[in-house]
This record gives structure tokens, C-alpha cells and sequence, in this order.
């Protein structure tokens, strides 16, 4: 994608304002490519400037790009059908992410029209999956398709990849399946100890207790950030859950202190960094009943929180006083993994967990979302 965008003559438009608007115009600076402008929803369009540009609307974009495309081809109309290939003013590069039903139905609209892309940017750290990058780690890639356990979870994966390299969203539909479907993978039963990573206000405790009918035996819910803990924690007390319990520190690889960054969201560019408590999950559970379902979407501290729970997920950690032989076979725990933060989550989480606990199987899921993040790991 990035090598096409150095190479066309159409205008390129930037679609939103944020951190990853920010990250995309930097990125076609470094390449020598000029965008034409950025625009917005026409909500938000009030004639404010972002990043030395006027922030118009898709109408009054295309009119300017239209213009500069009759120009470029006096002969032509724009847009015009020819053999229903429809030739675009302009190409669009989208620079936010959303889930919300309606929001992706406008994007739909716009990419009726013109091309499209969604340019792949990790949540976390740095680097592009280009051409030169997927070859670098083709083995890798590999060696992830040889450990999935079903035939669309490697579809999945293809599809991902695909999407990553080129930013064309009908290879991200393609790999789409409902939210529903990843919990429907980890065998949720009615007496479950859950421990949600980045609980956030409740969203996935909710997804939670819809996928075990409502009952489980305990809930642990993990969130640093104290304003999403004040709404988690009411919601826990709002919904009359017993044996829920709420935790205001980050899950990592040991108790101590760490400079978190916290926004008002994926795009937000305001992010006040301050020091936040942290534990490890086999801390928290030494001598309690062990996580039976753990998920893990902490903004790119995956493999912390993973380094600090193999004694959870290898079975050694200390089981509760006097369980005896009622305690069971050890199972490892089920894990929802968030495999989207970082460039290399996919096959590196992956790596980890298994050199842990080398029973898992390994499923692969993409909840219906632009970009790609809410692609998701399944372990059981």
C-alpha cells in the first residue's frame, strides 16, 4: 500500500483527526508524499485546522478533488461508470477505528466511491507491516498457520495478513465472525472464575455473563485507570453481582510501580502518563481458586501479564487450603488474548504462552471492527 501511495497521481485525503492521523501524515512525509487534505465526519467539521490543514467534509472534498480530476482528464467525467469499474477522485486513507454499526456504514459509503484503505498501525511500539517487514518475518507467519487448530482460524490469519499489507478492508471483512463466536470458543460453563485484564467500565463482564447464562462462581476484574474503575466498580454494584470483585492495578509480571499512559481513547491525543500500582496474577491467586477464563487486552503489556501467571497456566501455582483431591485435574485455564497491540503480537504472544503451557490449542477470531483490532487469540 505505502509503495502505491508513493506512486499515484491522485490527491490523497486523510479521514479523521488524531494520534493516528498524526502517525500516517508523518509516515507519507517520510516518503515524500503530500496529502491533498483531511477530512471529517460533518458533525465535527467546524471549520477548525489539524496539522496545517482545513478540516472539510467528504461533500466539499470531493468537489475540490473532482475538479482537480476533470482537469487532470479534460475528456472524462468524474466519477463515471466504464464497464462498472468506477474510476475515483481520490484516494482516502481512514485514521481511526471503530466497531459502531453506523460509523461503518459511512465508510462503506465513501469507499462506494473512492478508494479506500485503512492504513494497519500498531496500538504500541513502532514499525509498518510493509512488504519488507512480511518477508522478514514469512517464517513466522508459518510457523503461526502450523499451530492453529482449524481451518478458519488459518482463513483468519491470511486474511489479516492480506489486510495488513495492502489496507483493503473487504480482506478484514472476510475474516470477520461475531464477537459471540470467541466466547462460544472457550466452552464457557455456569461455574467459571473469571479474570478479566483490562475490565475498562464492564463491557467484557457483560460478554461474560451473557456467554455463561448469568452464573459463575467469582469474578476478578482488573483496571489501573481510576475513572474506568469508578464506572466499573458501579457497575458491579449496579448489576447486584456477587463474588465480583474489582481491582484499581495493572496485571504484570510483578507487584511494584509503573508509568502508565492513559487517554480518553485509542485516538486520543491528550495521554497523561503517571505511576500506577501493579501485581502479578499468580500473586493475586496464591492459595485462591485459579482463573478458569482469563482475558488479556491490556494496550501492549500482553507479555508482561503473561510472564507473570505461569504458575496459573503451568499448573504450579499454590492450590487453596484443604481442596485436597476435590480440587480436580489441573486444566489450564482458557485465555481470550488480545493479538492486535503490538506489530508482532500474533505470532509472539503465541510463542510465549505455548513454551509455557504447550497443551493449549490455538484458535484465531476477528470480532467485526476497522482496523484489525479486535483480532483475538483463543487458547483451551
Amino acid at each position: 500500500m505505502w509503495d502505491y501511495l508513493a506512486s499515484t497521481e491522485k490527491p490523497i485525503v486523510l479521514y479523521g483527526t488524531g494520534n493516528a492521523c498524526q502517525r500516517i501524515l508523518a509516515e507519507l512525509r517520510s516518503r515524500g508524499i503530500k496529502p491533498a487534505g483531511i477530512i471529517a465526519s460533518d458533525d465535527f467539521v467546524r471549520g477548525q485546522s489539524f496539522e496545517g490543514y482545513k478540516v472539510s467534509t467528504y461533500a466539499q472534498m470531493k468537489t475540490i478533488c473532482q475538479r482537480f480530476f476533470e482537469l487532470q482528464h479534460p475528456t472524462l467525467s468524474c466519477p463515471f461508470e466504464d464497464e462498472q469499474e468506477i474510476i475515483s477522485s481520490m484516494i482516502v486513507l481512514l485514521c481511526f477505528g471503530t466497531d459502531r454499526p453506523d460509523v461503518l456504514e459511512n465508510i462503506a459509503k465513501i469507499e462506494a466511491e473512492q478508494e479506500l484503505y485503512a492504513p494497519d498501525l500498531p496500538v504500541v511500539g513502532e514499525g509498518l507491516f510493509t512488504r519488507v517487514y512480511y518477508e522478514e518475518h514469512f517464517d513466522d507467519l508459518n510457523w503461526l498457520a502450523s499451530v492453529l487448530a482449524d481451518e478458519r482460524s488459518r482463513e483468519v490469519l491470511s486474511n489479516v495478513t492480506a489486510y495488513r499489507l495492502t489496507g483493503e478492508l473487504d480482506y478484514l471483512r472476510a475474516s470477520e465472525d461475531l464477537a459471540e463466536e470467541q466466547w462460544k470458543l472457550l466452552d464457557i460453563g455456569p461455574d467459571e472464575v473469571f479474570a478479566d485484564l483490562g475490565a475498562y467500565t464492564g463491557d467484557t463482564v457483560e460478554e461474560f455473563l451473557r456467554a455463561s447464562g448469568g452464573s459463575f462462581r467469582a469474578i476478578h476484574a482488573f483496571e489501573p485507570e481510576s475513572r474506568n474503575f469508578r464506572k466499573l466498580t458501579e457497575y458491579i454494584q449496579n448489576k447486584g453481582l456477587q463474588n465480583a470483585e474489582a481491582y484499581n492495578f495493572a496485571v504484570s509480571s510483578g507487584s511494584g510501580i509503573k508509568d502508565f499512559s492513559f487517554g480518553t481513547g485509542r485516538g486520543s491525543l491528550s495521554k497523561k502518563t503517571r505511576p500506577v500500582k501493579t501485581d502479578s496474577l499468580d500473586n493475586v491467586f496464591e492459595g485462591k481458586d485459579a482463573p478458569t477464563v482469563i482475558k488479556i487486552d491490556i494496550e501492549g503489556d500482553e507479555a508482561e501479564a503473561i510472564r507473570g501467571m505461569k504458575g496459573i497456566l503451568s499448573g504450579s501455582i499454590e492450590k487453596p487450603a484443604g481442596a485436597g483431591d476435590a480440587y480436580g485435574s489441573f486444566r489450564p485455564p482458557r485465555l481470550l488474548v488480545a493479538g492486535y497491540h503490538r506489530i508482532d503480537d500474533l505470532w509472539s504472544l503465541t510463542a510465549q504462552i505455548l513454551a509455557i503451557q504447550p497443551a493449549y490449542k490455538v484458535y484465531l477470531r476477528h470480532a467485526p471492527c476497522i482496523p484489525n483490532w479486535e483480532t483475538n487469540l483463543i487458547f483451551k
